[in-house]
């Protein structure tokens, strides 16, 4: 279970960094990160790539096993913020579908990530830590629990819209619906033992 803890950490670093350099590419956050609807923001480019390239040392720190603790416990804080304090008040206010668990898709990917941070970071032992990673570290317990809401809620997507879904299942792939259900109540199942903590190694 240690080694596939440490591909686990290899591929969020991955992909953590990755978002980080089409960040800087593109000028502009991918869409997991923050809402959308963002152009208002004052220097947007400057602060994407400041951004993107604490992204891609975030990453690049995770992968490395450099001080990926704290890295970790700091962005999924970070990650955390911007789901509490812009996507939620962003789906009230900007959507007439907020009631419909599909419009809440991205900000429940942040969510993830924010939860994946906090799970690396629980992974490794805290020592010599100071107040602000002894006070971060209070939410390693409840990282599990933020990427499980998000496979749950993707679970019942899949029964929501199961006829939508249906189309991305590949042509020669019979019984599309079959499929679409299977693979939700295996996200559902997933997130209530990942909760319930059963059989969890």
């Amino acid at each position: 279970m240690k080694d596939l803890s440490n591909i686990g950490c290899i591929f969020y670093g991955t992909a953590m960094a990755g978002m980080g350099v089409v960040t800087i590419y593109y000028r502009d956050f991918p869409y997991m990160l923050i809402p959308p609807k963002h152009s208002w923001i004052r220097g947007l480019f400057i602060l994407a790539y400041i951004s993107g390239a604490l992204l891609v040392l975030a990453g690049a720190c995770i992968v490395f096993e450099k001080k990926t603790r704290t890295i970790s416990l700091l962005l999924g804080s970070v990650l955390l913020l911007i789901f509490c304090f812009y996507f939620i008040p962003y789906e009230f206010m900007t959507s007439s579908n907020y009631a419909q668990l599909g419009e809440w898709e991205n900000a429940e990917k942040e969510l993830a990530l924010s939860g994946g941070a906090f799970v690396i970071a629980g992974c490794f032992p805290g020592k010599n830590e100071n107040f602000l990673s002894r006070s971060l570290g209070k939410l390693i317990p409840f990282g599990a629990i933020f990427f499980s809401i998000t496979m749950i809620s993707f679970g019942f997507d899949h029964f929501l819209y199961a006829k939508e879904a249906a189309d991305y299942v590949p042509s020669w792939i019979p019984n599309h619906l079959f499929w679409i259900y299977f693979a939700g109540i295996a996200l559902i199942g997933s997130g209530i033992a990942i909760i319930l903590k059963i059989k969890p190694g």
